[in-house]
């Protein structure tokens, strides 16, 4: 068991994409409207990427294509090949390794 303030939706609590926000204000009445992360939408899309190209690997033995992967997301890149991949949608990519991270 693992125990931890925010669901995680699975046994492996190392995804930072699936940790809680804690948001700090000076009242404890009439807070303000809880903030979203900087791109959350792009970020969730490429971590579903990320899971669909795994399964998509898993069945055969290589890294799909948008089009293979049955993805009409405008937008988004995949550049991959046996062994790897690399997806870009707005500021954000995401590889094999499930390393996301902003580049402009």
């Amino acid at each position: 068991d693992n125990w931890v303030w925010s669901a995680q939706h699975t046994v492996d609590m190392h995804w930072p994409t699936r940790w809680g926000v804690l948001q700090f204000a000076n009242a404890t009445q009439n807070l303000p409207t809880a903030k979203t992360l900087d791109a959350w939408s792009t970020r969730m899309e490429l971590e579903s990427l990320w899971s669909r190209q795994s399964a998509y690997r898993q069945e055969h033995g290589r890294f799909g294509t948008v089009a293979e992967l049955g993805l009409t997301v405008p937008g988004l890149t995949i550049e991959a090949s046996t062994n790897q991949f690399e997806a870009t949608l707005g500021d954000y990519r995401v590889n094999q390794e499930l390393r996301l991270w902003k580049f402009r």
